[in-house]
């Protein structure tokens, strides 16, 4: 399954050196989330990656910021998407650009065929978010629609319900509060994911 890590909300402590280092420690897929930095706040901490990492981040906010940093990766949020005619973002996957986006309801796949991967959610109680709640069934089975996009698990993810997350059929998964809620153990927490996504 794909895993993607998705950055803290907020700046913290060291921050870039966390991200370096779970990319060191074979992290593929870093979607960099900051809803309400400035860009230059976003910028200064791009600033700090290395650049060889490039590749692998996608940017949710201030896309204007790809083209400075050699990104060609871009998270739309529902709520962009909505306000994005549709051809503007066809043009961005002839340009090259991995794009990206959440949705709420199954039943917007076939709206989407067009991006890459797709977040969808929360799959469980959200750790990060406190009262945002599972709304999915435990017997659930995702059947996607012919030419949709894959479909990425999000919300309440935890090394002991990657296996639910299996069986229920997703593409994969992206990690947020699991990872983040306490700095310090960001790695740690990251090859337990590692090594229990090893052995489904």
């Amino acid at each position: 399954m794909k895993l993607i890590v998705i950055s803290n909300p907020t700046s913290i402590h060291s921050e870039a050196q966390i991200v370096n280092n779970l990319f060191n420690e074979g992290l593929r897929y870093f979607h960099l989330r900051k809803p309400n930095e400035s860009e230059e706040s976003v910028e200064k901490l791009l600033t700090q990656i290395h650049p060889s990492f490039y590749p692998n981040i996608a940017l949710h906010q201030h896309h204007q910021l790809a083209s400075k940093f050699g990104i060609k990766r871009l998270h739309f949020p529902e709520h962009q998407r909505m306000q994005t005619v549709k051809d503007e973002l066809k043009i961005k996957t002839s340009k090259g650009f991995t794009i990206s986006t959440s949705i709420h309801q199954i039943e917007d796949l076939e709206q989407v065929s067009f991006f890459n991967h797709v977040f969808y959610g929360p799959v469980f109680n959200s750790i990060s978010k406190k009262g945002y709640e599972s709304k999915v069934p435990a017997d659930f089975e995702l059947i996607k629609p012919q030419n949709a996009p894959n479909v990425i698990a999000l919300g309440g993810i935890t090394h002991q319900n990657l296996h639910q997350i299996k069986r229920m059929n997703f593409d994969g998964v992206a990690l947020l509060g699991f990872i983040w809620q306490k700095p310090e153990n960001v790695i740690n927490q990251f090859k337990t994911i590692q090594s229990t996504l090893k052995i489904l």
